[in-house]
C-alpha cells in the first residue's frame, strides 16, 4: 500500500491538506473513493477505513476541509464557510481525484460530508455515494424532545459562542475546533427549512436535484442527537434523481452497546460492515472499466 500527502491547490481558498492511499503496485484498482469528513473531524479519524479500502484494491483520498486540521494553517477567516466546503473545496477535490483515478469515482460521506456533496457543481463525476449519519440540518427535523435543544443551539448558543470566542471548541463537537465563520454559517443553515441557502435565503438545491447516482444512507438507531432518522430521510429527498436506499443500523446488529454518530468509522468497527459497504459501491459501478496501478 502506498501513502502520500498532498497540499491541493484550491483557487479562491486555502490549500487542502490531503492523503492519497493506493493499493500495492500491479493490483487492479476496484474503485477511487473519496472520504468526505464530518464537521470539525480531521482526516486522521478515517485512516483505518482508508487503509482497509486500499488493502482491498481501492485508491482513497482523505482530506481536511478548509479551516480544519492541517488545512487550517493558511485559512483566512473571510474565506471560510460550510457552503464553501461543497462549492469550492469539494469541487477541487473531485477534479484532483478524477485526474488521477484508475477506477470509477465514488464518495463516502460522514455527516456533513454527505450534505455538502449536493453543493458541488461537478458532483456528476461521482457515480455512487454511501453516507453515514448524514442529515438535513433544519432544526425541526429533530424529534420533539430534541427540538428545544436544537433551537437553542442554532438560534442562540452557536452564534453567540462563535462570535464571543472566535471558534467553537472541539470538546463541544466531538472533533477538532470549528472556526467562527463556519459555525455561524452552519447555524444560519440549520435555522432554514432549505438548509443550504445563499446570502439572500434562496435555496441552493440545484446540484442536489440534478445528481443521478446511487445513494445508500446509513443511520445509527442510537444517534438521535446528531443523525435523526427524519433528518436523514429529508436529506435523501433533496437528491431527488438519485436511486436512494436507507439502512438503519442498530447496536445489536454489531453485538455492541453503542454505535452512535462516530462508531461506523472507528478502527474496532466490524470488518463485515466495511466489506458490505465496499461491495455495494462496487455493484453500483460494475459496468465501468478498471485499470491496474502502475
Amino acid at each position: 500500500m502506498g501513502v502520500t500527502t498532498h497540499h491541493i491547490a484550491n483557487p479562491g481558498g486555502p490549500d487542502i491538506a490531503a492523503t492519497w492511499f493506493t493499493p500495492k503496485p500491479g493490483r487492479a484498482v476496484q474503485l477511487t473513493v473519496l472520504i468526505s469528513p464530518a464537521t470539525a473531524v480531521p482526516q486522521g479519524y478515517y485512516r483505518a477505513f482508508a487503509e482497509f479500502l486500499a488493502a482491498q484494491g481501492c485508491e482513497v483520498l482523505c482530506w481536511d476541509w478548509s479551516g480544519i486540521g492541517q488545512s487550517a494553517t493558511q485559512a483566512p477567516l473571510h474565506e471560510l464557510s460550510l457552503r464553501a466546503w461543497g462549492q469550492r473545496d469539494l469541487v477541487r477535490i473531485i477534479d484532483w481525484a478524477e485526474a488521477r483515478a484508475s477506477a470509477p469515482l465514488v464518495n463516502v460521506g460522514h455527516s456533513a460530508g454527505g450534505q455538502v456533496f449536493g453543493l458541488a457543481p461537478n458532483n456528476h463525476k461521482v457515480q455512487a455515494m454511501l453516507t453515514v449519519a448524514s442529515q438535513h440540518g433544519y432544526w425541526r427535523h429533530w424529534s420533539r424532545p430534541y427540538q428545544p435543544l436544537m433551537w437553542a443551539i442554532w438560534f442562540g448558543l452557536m452564534p453567540a459562542a462563535s462570535r464571543l470566542l472566535g471558534r467553537i471548541p472541539g470538546a463541544l463537537l466531538g472533533g477538532d475546533g470549528l472556526p467562527g465563520p463556519i459555525a455561524q454559517d452552519w447555524a444560519r443553515s440549520c435555522r432554514s427549512p432549505h438548509y443550504f441557502t445563499d446570502d439572500d435565503g434562496k435555496a441552493l438545491h440545484q446540484h442536489f436535484h440534478s445528481w443521478q447516482g446511487a445513494l445508500r444512507m446509513i443511520t445509527a438507531a442510537d444517534d438521535p442527537l446528531y443523525g435523526p432518522v427524519n433528518g436523514v430521510q429529508a436529506l435523501g429527498r433533496l437528491y431527488r434523481q438519485a436511486q436512494v436506499e436507507h439502512q438503519l443500523l442498530k447496536p445489536t446488529d454489531w453485538d455492541r452497546v453503542q454505535i452512535g454518530h462516530f462508531g461506523w468509522f472507528r478502527r474496532n468497527a466490524p470488518l463485515q460492515a466495511w466489506h458490505e459497504a465496499l461491495q455495494w459501491l462496487q455493484q453500483q459501478t460494475s459496468s465501468s472499466t478498471h485499470r491496474a496501478v502502475a
